[in-house]
């Protein structure tokens, strides 16, 4: 709260869109049961200050149950998807949150990290120098399936009148500025097909 929350309200005001918590990867045999995992995340939320909207990114899969879903409901706090190396696809964690945005604040954050099943070490040799879309990042079937739930979740997003803040990153193609004109286009070209 003093060390981080209250300097980026304080420095940033309403430039602050939200803030994302990463609970970092962990074994399920080294994790908590999953009543154990929301009762944990909901006494550290207790001591949160209000005010900036928060976003949970939960990297272990098996922490993705039904009872940490409707408790980021009950708290309004956001579900933030993730298309990372041991979650499951965009599409299935849609699902998991009935297919709408938890947060209250009217926002939704989606990272595209690196590619599914593949390990950080590999995904940052395949995009060095990060200059140019990646052979093995940007033309493989994972990486089609992730651009098109990307646009179908950004489409989800403005029916649902929430705003979606993707965030790129080059160890999942190569080249971030290059993956966001990629989903633009896919998405323009979708809403045109829909007539929109």
């Amino acid at each position: 709260t003093t060390r981080f929350v209250e300097p980026a309200v304080k420095k940033l005001g309403v430039k602050l869109a939200g803030i994302i918590v990463e609970q970092p990867y962990e074994r399920a045999r080294e994790s908590p049961p999953p009543e154990q995992f929301v009762s944990e995340l909901d006494r550290f939320f207790s001591d949160v200050p209000e005010g900036p909207a928060y976003h949970l990114e939960v990297r272990s899969s098996h922490q993705l149950t039904q009872p940490y879903v409707e408790w980021l409901m009950n708290r309004e706090l956001g579900f933030c998807f993730s298309h990372w190396q041991w979650l499951p696809p965009l599409i299935d964690q849609w699902r998991l949150v009935g297919e709408q945005f938890s947060s209250g604040s009217g926002s939704a954050v989606l990272r595209l990290i690196q590619p599914r099943d593949m390990a950080f070490d590999e995904s940052f040799l395949r995009a060095y120098p990060f200059d140019a879309p990646a052979p093995g990042l940007s033309d493989t079937a994972d990486a089609r399936r992730m651009v098109d739930e990307t646009t179908a979740l950004v489409y989800q997003a403005i029916e649902a009148g929430v705003t979606l803040d993707v965030i790129g990153n080059n160890r999942a193609w190569g080249n971030t500025p290059d993956l966001a004109r990629t989903i633009a286009h896919r998405f323009l070209d979708f809403a045109e097909r829909k007539g929109a």
